[in-house]
């Protein structure tokens, strides 16, 4: 939630409220901490861990990392390395997990529809319950057992030239309708080879442009899916531009499939 606070000022999104949480947003975007904003918030965190310790104050921090003791580490505004294909493939199952339903990958769930009842939000996806089990109404989102044959399908009887990362045919279960065995490359191919428009290289001069773009894109998705479904990597791909996208965008290695 609060994607939307990361948008321009005059922005249509942030006046919407029925497809969010039901409120205008007004705050201005958050400005992302430096090294030594960081540093002075945990310096003096000194938690020991183990049996018989005292149970530490609750804390945003739960641990300082032996990193900290680095003469250089506090003047480093990027501290860390995001793997692009593992955030690529993380955002991938869970989107595909949601639409076909897949038991373990989705983010759907009682939880998440009990979540949006006590948010007020979305009262037309309260889950039901009549007793012996809990009925969770269809969403815009919810594809039917048909729709889900016809996507499986599709994947199914697409063929690929030699020499390709995977045959994607056997990472395809007809009879369960889901996918199977998913990598990191197979993800990789299905979001941009197997889409209209595929991601050929990164001029660097418009990442900002992209940056909007993906944060539109995480404010329609909190249009349609349910807004506790959101993790962690789900936010990634923003902290991508901060980590020298474009780089790490062009580094990624296209590995043929050899065989023989």
């Amino acid at each position: 939630m609060g994607h939307r606070r990361s948008l321009s000022k005059s922005h249509p999104y942030r006046k919407l409220k029925s497809l969010f949480d039901g409120k205008t947003e007004h705050r201005l975007a958050r400005q992302p901490s430096n090294g030594r904003t960081v540093y002075f918030r945990v310096k003096h965190l000194d938690i020991v861990f183990g049996k018989g310790c005292p149970t530490p104050p609750k804390n945003i921090w739960k641990n300082k990392s032996i990193f900290w003791d680095l003469p250089y580490w506090e003047y480093l505004n990027v501290r860390h390395c995001l793997n692009v294909m593992h955030i690529e493939k993380n955002v991938c199952d869970s989107l595909i997990g949601l639409l076909l339903n897949i038991p373990g990958k989705s983010k759907e769930g009682v939880k998440v529809r009990k979540d949006m009842v006590e948010m007020g939000i979305r009262s037309e996806l309260a889950p039901v319950d009549n007793g012996k089990r809990t009925y969770l109404p269809p969403a815009c989102y919810t594809l039917s057992k048909v729709k889900k044959t016809r996507f499986c399908q599709c994947l199914h009887g697409i063929k690929v030239s030699s020499g390709h990362y995977a045959n994607i045919k056997k990472l395809v279960s007809m009879k369960d309708l889901k996918l199977l065995g998913m990598k990191s490359h197979d993800c990789h191919v299905l979001m941009t080879h197997m889409i209209p428009i595929a991601i050929r290289v990164i001029d660097p001069e418009v990442l900002d442009l992209w940056q909007q773009d993906i944060i539109m894109t995480l404010c329609q998705l909190e249009m349609y899916f349910p807004s506790s479904s959101a993790t962690s990597y789900h936010r990634r791909p923003l902290l991508l531009f901060a980590s020298s996208f474009s780089i790490l965008v062009r580094s990624i290695p296209k590995i043929p499939k050899f065989t023989g």
